[in-house]
C-alpha cells in the first residue's frame, strides 16, 4: 500500500524522535549552563553553611573540619580554603601554600590580575565567578566570614568543565537520538503492523461489501475501539445481506407478476386468436346448413336429416372444444388445484381401456391390456384418468394398419430404475409416425400435424397440451416416441415406495 498508515505512522515516530533530539540540544545549549550554575551556587552555600556550623568559635575541631571539607572535595569537586583575621591559613585542601597565598592576596589586596563577576550577595558572603590567571581556569566562588568574623571561608568549583560537558552531552545525546530514531523507526513500523493489519481486514471487509460479497466478515478478538468497530461492520453486512435478500426476493415476485400478467395477457390473446379460428369453420356449417334448413333447400327428409345431422355434430364438436380450453384455462392458470391420493393405476387404466373398448373394435383394431399385479401410485385420480383417456382417444384417432398388418393399440406399465421409485405408462398405436420437425410441437395449443384429419375426426389440438399441463403440475415428465409401425405416448408417475 502506497503511503500506507503503517509508514506513515512509523515516520510520524521518527520525526517525534528527532525533533526530541534537536529541542534537547537546544534545551542544554540555552538553559544546561544556567541550571548548572544555580545548582552549584546551591551547593556552595551548602557547603559554606556546613563549614560556618564547624567553626563555632576559636577552638576548631580539626578532625571534624576535616571529614566536612574532605566531603566537599570528593564528592562536589570544590576547593575550599579557611583562613584566620591576619590571613594565616587554618585549613586548605590545596597543596601549594604559595598558590594560595597569592590567592589570597588576589581577594583581598588585588595584587596579581584578576577577572570577576559578582552573581549575588549577602550579609557576610558573595557568590561571584572568576578567572585565575595562575592555572587559566575559571571559577564560580563564594567569599564569606564566620558569624563572629573570626574567620574567612573561600569555596571554588572550576566552571571550565561546563561547556565542555554541554558539548559532550550534546554530542551523546545526538548519537543516542540517532541509534534511538532508527531502533524506534524500526520497531515502529513492525509495531505499526499488529495495530494497522486490523485496518487493513476491515479495509478489505468494506470492499467486499462494496463488491457485494456479504460472505467476508471481520474476525478479531480486539475489544477496543476497532473490534467494536468491526462488529459494527459485521453487523451491517448481515443486515444488508438480509435487505437485500428480500429486495431480491421482491423484485423476482414483481418480475413473476409481471411475467405471469403478461402470459395471460398473450395466452388470453392466443386463446381468442385461436378459438376464433377454430370456431370459424363449424359457425360457418352451422350457420350454412341452419339457413340452408329456413330457405327450404331441399324437401327431402332424409337430406333434411342429414343437415341436422351435420349442424347437432358442429355443435358437439364446438361444446367439446370449450370444455377443453376451459380445463386447459384452469390447468394453467393454476386455478384447479391437484388432490393427490393412493389409488393402484393398474387397475384404474384396466377400467378405462374397458369404457373405450368399443370404439377401438369400430376402428378394426386390437386392443391390448394386460398387468393383474397392483401398482399403486401417489397422484390426482381423476385428472391422471384424463391424460390417460386423451392418449388412448388421440390413439384411436390414429390407428392405423401398417404393411398390411393389424392395426393395435397397447397400453402398458414398466417401473424406472432397480429401485422401482417410478413408474411409466405406455400407450402405443400402430400408424403413420410424428415428423421429427413436429414432435416438439404437438404439446402446443391448437397445434395439428394433420389439419385434414384431425378435422375429420373432429379433433380441436388441445387434448395433449391438457396432458402436458397436467403432469406439469405434477412436478412428472411426458413425452412422445416414434417407434417401428406406430407412435409411443407415455408418463411417469411416483410409486408407493418413492
Amino acid at each position: 500500500m502506497k503511503h500506507s498508515i503503517r509508514l506513515k505512522l512509523s515516520i510520524l515516530i521518527m520525526a517525534l524522535m528527532a525533533g526530541l533530539v534537536v529541542f534537547g540540544c537546544v534545551f542544554n545549549a540555552v538553559f544546561l549552563e544556567k541550571y548548572y550554575m544555580r545548582q552549584q551556587q546551591k551547593a556552595l552555600l551548602q557547603a559554606f553553611d556546613r563549614i560556618k556550623g564547624v567553626i563555632t568559635d576559636a577552638d576548631i575541631n580539626q578532625d571534624e573540619l576535616g571529614k566536612v571539607m574532605y566531603d566537599i572535595s570528593t564528592a562536589q569537586n570544590m576547593t575550599a580554603l579557611i583562613v584566620d583575621s591576619n590571613f594565616e591559613k587554618v585549613y586548605s585542601l590545596k597543596a601549594d601554600s604559595d598558590k594560595t597565598k597569592r590567592w589570597l592576596q588576589d581577594y583581598y589586596f588585588s595584587q596579581s590580575p584578576k577577572e570577576s563577576k559578582i552573581i549575588s550577595q549577602s550579609g557576610n558572603y558573595v557568590i561571584q565567578t572568576s578567572y585565575n590567571i595562575y592555572d587559566e581556569k575559571s571559577y564560580l566562588e563564594i567569599i564569606g566570614n564566620d558569624d563572629n568574623y573570626m574567620y574567612n571561608i573561600i569555596i571554588q568549583v572550576p566552571l571550565d568543565s561546563i561547556s565542555k560537558n554541554v558539548g559532550i552531552s550534546n554530542r551523546f545525546y545526538i548519537i543516542v537520538g540517532i541509534v534511538g530514531m532508527v531502533v524506534g523507526g524500526v520497531i515502529a513500523y513492525f509495531a505499526a503492523g499488529r495495530f494497522t493489519k486490523p485496518i487493513k481486514q476491515l479495509s478489505y471487509t468494506a470492499e467486499a461489501m462494496a463488491q457485494m460479497n456479504f460472505d467476508v466478515k471481520y474476525e478479531s478478538h480486539d475489544k477496543g475501539e476497532l473490534g467494536m468497530l468491526g462488529n459494527s461492520i459485521n453487523k451491517m453486512s448481515d443486515n444488508l445481506k438480509h435487505y437485500i435478500s428480500d429486495l431480491k426476493t421482491a423484485n423476482l415476485e414483481l418480475k413473476r407478476d409481471i411475467d405471469k400478467r403478461e402470459e395471460i395477457d398473450n395466452m388470453r390473446k392466443d386463446f381468442i386468436s385461436n378459438v376464433s379460428h377454430e370456431l370459424k369453420t363449424p359457425i360457418a356449417l352451422i350457420q350454412g346448413y341452419a339457413e340452408g334448413l329456413r330457405d327450404g333447400v331441399t324437401d327431402d327428409r332424409e337430406s333434411m336429416q342429414f343437415y341436422c345431422d351435420v349442424i347437432v355434430d358442429e355443435a358437439a364438436k364446438m361444446n367439446n372444444m370449450v370444455k377443453q380450453l376451459l380445463t386447459l384455462n384452469q390447468l394453467e392458470s393454476g386455478n384447479d388445484p391437484l388432490t393427490i391420493e393412493r389409488f393402484d393405476i393398474a387397475k384404474h387404466i384396466g377400467e378405462i381401456v374397458k369404457t373405450n373398448y368399443i370404439r377401438v373394435q369400430q376402428k378394426n383394431a386390437g386392443f391390448f391390456y394386460e398387468y393383474t399385479e397392483p401398482v399403486y401410485v401417489w397422484a390426482d385420480q381423476f385428472k391422471i384418468e384424463e391424460v390417460i383417456t386423451n392418449y388412448i382417444s388421440n390413439a384411436i384417432n390414429h390407428v392405423e394398419s401398417v404393411d398390411g398388418g393389424q392395426a393395435y393399440i397397447k397400453v402398458s406399465l414398466e417401473y424406472i430404475g432397480d429401485d422401482k421409485k417410478k413408474v411409466r405408462v405406455h400407450v402405443f398405436n400402430t400408424g403413420r409416425q410424428i415428423p421429427d420437425k413436429d414432435i416438439d410441437k404437438i404439446w402446443d395449443k391448437f397445434y395439428k400435424v394433420d389439419k385434414a384429419r384431425t378435422r375429420q375426426y373432429g379433433g380441436s389440438g388441445v387434448g395433449l397440451s391438457i396432458v402436458k399441463a397436467i403432469m406439469n403440475s405434477h412436478g412428472q415428465a411426458c413425452g412422445a416416441e416414434n417407434l417401428e409401425h406406430g407412435v409411443d405416448f407415455w408418463f411417469e408417475l411416483d410409486c408407493e415406495n418413492a
